[in-house]
């Protein structure tokens, strides 16, 4: 019985040291990416990966404060814009050809996570960089344009062993619209995947 008592308190003090010397994380997610709309058209949900990198710069026993590097790439999309006539104002419209896009967000930031050491960690986190757009037209025209961005959101991290664990997040990279148009768009990914700590 004493023995058991010993291994037991043995492995929440390694458990313990472990997660105090946790200071990196890399995350691999895969999920979707889904724009704002605005109020001459539509933008298609796209697949997405995103990865990460996070180093603890600060922490206390139930919260940690990281610094972060979440890379988002989506993959191609379409978009249907509809063209108003100068003729009639918001009454006439004709449907343009589906434009094509995909997007690159690179936005690094700060996380603040709580209870690192428990096995369900929510966090939030907050960061401003750049999003890459590569766009097709209507008429098969090729270019690219850059727009700063601000990215926010949330998720949890799993345990599933001391170093390796589950995630799920929702982040909102909000840039600049794409296609030249005014404005900003928001481009909420939501994804799940798998997060390493050392």
């Amino acid at each position: 019985m004493k023995i058991r008592a010993v291994a037991c308190f043995i492995v929440l003090m390694l458990s313990a040291t472990f997660a105090r010397g946790q200071r990196v994380e890399l995350a691999a997610l895969g999920g979707g990416v889904f724009s704002s709309a605005s109020s001459l058209g539509s933008i298609d949900a796209a697949g997405a990966i995103e990865g990460s990198v996070a180093l603890r710069i600060f922490h206390v026993p139930l919260a940690g404060l990281y610094v972060e590097l979440p890379v988002a790439r989506e993959f191609q999309t379409g978009a249907s814009f509809s063209v108003t006539s100068l003729l009639c104002p918001g009454v006439c419209t004709t449907p343009a050809a589906r434009p094509k896009f995909s997007s690159l967000f690179v936005a690094p930031g700060v996380k603040l996570k709580v209870g690192a050491s428990l096995p369900l960690s929510p966090f939030v986190t907050a960061g401003a960089g750049v999003a890459h757009f590569d766009q097709t037209d209507q008429f098969s025209a090729h270019s690219t344009s850059n727009t700063p961005v601000v990215q926010f959101g949330g998720g949890a991290d799993l345990k599933i062993f001391p170093f390796v664990g589950v995630r799920a997040e929702l982040r909102d990279y909000w840039a600049g619209a794409a296609f030249g148009r005014l404005g900003r768009q928001q481009n909420v990914f939501a994804g799940a995947g798998v997060v390493v700590r050392f």
